[in-house]
């Protein structure tokens, strides 16, 4: 008869240290087997173990499908929001643009009433939205005693201040060096009253429209600017009336500038003193009557 090799066995919260080379086996539900080596016991893989690493490795998959089904959902959530912003700016746009129209048709209006009432015409030359630019450059034609400039909704990157060029050349190149004389106002309401902030200059390369403007959304400023002898007979004269938001405070601004050179002027410049801006310009010309 053959010899008969028996293992210790028992459950696995009673399991001893092995000898080396010993073998033991848990009898209780867990099935497993385990040799004895001088640093302790080392487990053996049975048909159980298997089955229960197989199980972790099919849970681990399963989640990871689970992820991959979620990070899927973010970014179809992600794509959604995108289009749903570019939606809306082309909302904002499209307003932008009915504003500027619906001014245009204000302005038709105004210049018939002036032509009834007798006297001067107003005659509406151009309009435009400049969006996030450094600079918005205006055409002017001839054929008008004088011009007037509307700007609205002046909201600039950086809080600065708003600034004028002329050019007699249609922009090819700006006066600058010390060609402008000016003075500007601004009174704000953080001011005590009769008391204002004023820049001057007897020789700028460039006109001061204003204190630093606010950057917010809310906060824009509005400029009604009126242009004398741009014809070339005088020296051009400017002067500029505005009304906003100096940083967090209401203010006006008044500015009277000229160019100190005897020329026809064909194009102005808006700028701000550094960055961009946004804002909508009309333009008309103004003839006197005989």
């Amino acid at each position: 008869m053959s010899d008969i090799i028996k293992v210790k066995r028992g459950l696995y919260i009673n399991i001893p240290t092995l000898n080396p080379g010993e073998f033991g086996f848990c009898i209780d539900a867990t099935k497993r087997l385990f040799i004895g080596e001088e640093n302790g016991n080392v487990e053996i893989a049975t048909q159980a173990t298997a089955d229960a690493l197989g199980g972790r490795l099919d849970t681990a998959e399963s989640d990871i499908g689970t992820l991959e089904t979620a990070m899927g959902t973010a970014q179809g959530d992600i794509d959604t929001l995108e289009t749903a912003m570019g939606t809306a700016q082309g909302d904002i746009d499209t307003l932008e643009t009915a504003m500027g129209t619906a001014q245009g048709d204000i302005d038709t209006l105004e210049t018939a009433i002036g032509a009834l009432q007798g006297g001067g015409s107003t005659v509406y030359l151009s309009n435009a939205t400049v969006s996030n630019s450094a600079s918005a450059d205006i055409t002017i034609p001839e054929g008008y005693n004088q011009y007037e400039l509307r700007v609205r909704a002046v909201t600039p990157a950086a809080a600065v201040a708003l600034q004028m060029l002329l050019s007699s050349d249609g922009g090819t190149t700006w006066y600058g060096d010390t060609n402008y004389k000016y003075t500007t106002e601004t009174t704000n309401s953080s001011l005590a009253a009769n008391t204002y902030n004023g820049v001057t200059s007897g020789g700028d390369a460039k006109i001061i429209l204003s204190d630093s403007l606010s950057t917010s959304q809310n906060q824009r400023s509005n400029f009604d600017i009126r242009f004398n002898n741009f014809s070339g007979s005088l020296n051009p004269a400017i002067r500029a009336d505005g009304w906003g938001y100096a940083g967090d405070n209401a203010a006006t601004f008044k500015c009277s500038a000229v160019l100190h050179v005897n020329t026809a002027i064909n194009k102005i410049r808006l700028q701000m003193a550094s960055g961009n801006m946004t804002l909508i310009y009309t333009l008309y010309g103004i003839k006197e009557s005989a």
